[in-house]
């Protein structure tokens, strides 16, 4: 059966849809994180996860219009978020793991620090613009 592309139009409105809906919940979540740090790492996953779904589901990029003016992040945005984030897990923003881009099999990857609140400022800019 084909569908029409009235149909078809009305499915990606609605994904590109959850996708929003998905996106400012994260904003608004990393904007004003007001829980405990348990709560708020809780509260982030299943934001971040759900953002990731939508953002799996969307149709393809194709028929963007290229000359939609999109909203930019600026630096001090950027910070602000970074710092709402740090904020809200304190001691616990810091994460370690053994990063090579390559995954050596003999196991020597190097030993780097990573910052959730340095990921999610970022994440944020993606969602909203560089």
């Amino acid at each position: 059966m084909c569908r029409s592309r009235a149909s078809l139009m009305a499915d990606h409105l609605q994904l590109a849809t959850d996708f929003a809906h998905a996106a400012n919940r994260f904003v608004d979540l990393i904007s004003n994180p007001a829980d405990s740090p348990d709560t708020f790492s809780l509260r982030l996953l299943e934001s971040l996860t759900q953002l990731y779904c939508a953002a799996l589901s969307l149709p393809d990029a194709a028929d963007v219009d290229p000359d939609l003016d999109f909203h930019r992040s600026t630096d001090d945005e950027w910070r602000t978020v970074y710092q709402n984030v740090a904020n809200a897990f304190g001691e616990r923003v810091h994460y370690w793991l053994t990063y090579d881009p390559i995954y050596p099999r003999d196991g020597s990857g190097d030993v780097v620090c990573g910052s959730l609140a340095d990921d999610c400022a970022d994440i944020h800019r993606d969602i909203i613009g560089p």
